[in-house]
């Protein structure tokens, strides 16, 4: 489980599309049938517990990395045949930190980081698929994940507002058959508001990404 940690943590925190661009490349036929496909969701699929940890980009000006600044010590999630990942409690107060506030954030962002820090648990889904054979091996199976966005009404800043939660929808995820372990990355890119096009996003100066990795065991 270790050693599929540091991977996982790795891709987020640097290039989740360089690594799946060489996997992914089609000079080979590594497609799998579909029977088999079948037998490796039926595999994975079960209930899961664990932890959850939230990370921002590095306040430093010399790395990339991200550190972690939150933590979900008891959490839980379902993979399904369907190709679904349920989280069924995310805890979406914890993306408050996604609004940067600094001397000239505007006061709506920072009331809209308020009213997310007192949001309730909410139900999180995200589509999940292997790509090609070599993600397989005899003991572990690799797979992306697809988190679908969220979307809510807030009230702040006097008004009604929709928010949309986006999440990049190529990161990285995997399970060890053998000791029912797994762990998965999603990652916050963006935060819309009233709208889904690009002027109803909340600017890079007051926006951070969010990474959040969970690993746990099935139960």
């Amino acid at each position: 489980m270790k050693n599929l940690s540091r991977l996982l943590i790795a891709i987020l925190l640097f290039s989740v599309t360089a690594v799946f661009t060489s996997c992914l490349d089609d000079s080979n036929d590594d497609s799998i049938p579909e029977e088999t496909y079948k037998s490796y969701l039926s595999s994975m699929a079960g209930n899961y517990s664990g932890k959850a940890t939230f990370y921002v980009p590095s306040a430093s000006s010399t790395t990339s990395a991200m550190v972690a600044y939150d933590s979900i010590q008891s959490i839980s999630w379902r993979m399904r045949t369907d190709s679904t990942i349920l989280v069924p409690s995310f805890p979406i107060n914890k993306l408050d930190s996604a609004i940067n506030i600094t001397s000239s954030t505007p006061e709506k962002y920072s009331l809209l980081k308020d009213a997310i820090s007192e949001m309730s648990s909410t139900s999180l889904t995200a589509f999940y698929y292997i790509p090609s054979s070599s993600y397989v091996s005899s003991s572990q199976i690799q797979f992306v994940v697809n988190p679908y966005t969220l979307e809510t009404t807030l009230n702040y800043d006097g008004a009604d507002h929709k928010v949309y939660f986006v999440f990049y929808t190529y990161t990285f995820g995997g399970t060890w058959t053998t000791s029912r372990t797994m762990g998965m990355n999603m990652y916050l890119t963006a935060i819309y508001l009233d709208g889904t096009t690009s002027g109803d996003a909340i600017p890079s100066d007051y926006f951070n990404p969010i990474g959040i990795y969970f690993e746990g065991s099935g139960y």
